[in-house]
């Protein structure tokens, strides 16, 4: 064989190999753009899509609240490298109409340097409460800290802590109406 063929044909399998480690590689996984791998991240839970009604920029993390139907959710997707990725599940939650206000919230520790993040979402259905309200206390300590949302026209509320020293998690939430008098109130067990 003719050495400038067996020359373009050691090429192809070179480039061919490279393109076969690239795809195995961690490196193919992933999107270059985080709403990517939150759209990725929804589909993977036969959900949505939802309309993003807030985005919150955690550095290397974005969280973002989001609407489906009479279903809200926070979905979370993580930058490794260069890719966004998808972080904790979407947990997606019915509106419960009912209810003055429905709410839920999810803790995870498996974030960059063993920083933990709390998420608190919710919906809110009476018209009279203009401002939540979140307690949170760390684990294994009495330590409180108030968190406060004013609502906007969707009604929907977020609430992020991170923390490299402790987990938090939600106590109270509190519904205040426009003069700061609580009109909802709910104690919660973790």
């Amino acid at each position: 064989m003719n050495k400038k063929y067996l020359a373009v044909i050691e090429w192809i399998v070179a480039i061919l190999l490279l393109i076969l480690c690239y795809r195995l590689s961690s490196l193919s996984i992933g999107h270059f753009s985080a709403i990517k791998a939150h759209e990725f991240s929804e589909k993977t839970m036969h959900y949505g899509p939802s309309k993003i009604i807030k985005e919150i920029d955690l550095k290397n993390r974005k969280v973002y609240l989001c609407k489906y139907k009479d279903w809200i959710s926070a979905d979370t997707v993580d930058k490794k490298f260069i890719k966004w990725h998808t972080g904790s599940p979407v947990s997606p939650r019915p509106i419960d109409y009912s209810k003055k206000v429905t709410h839920s919230w999810a803790s995870s520790s498996a974030y960059k340097n063993d920083e933990s993040l709390l998420t608190v979402i919710g919906y809110v259905n009476d018209q009279t409460i203009t401002t939540i309200i979140v307690e949170t206390v760390k684990e294994k300590s009495s330590d409180i800290e108030t968190l406060k949302y004013k609502l906007d026209d969707s009604h929907m509320f977020i609430f992020t802590v991170t923390d490299k020293k402790a987990t938090h998690f939600p106590k109270t939430v509190k519904g205040l109406d426009k003069d700061g008098k609580v009109v909802y109130e709910e104690r919660l067990t973790y």
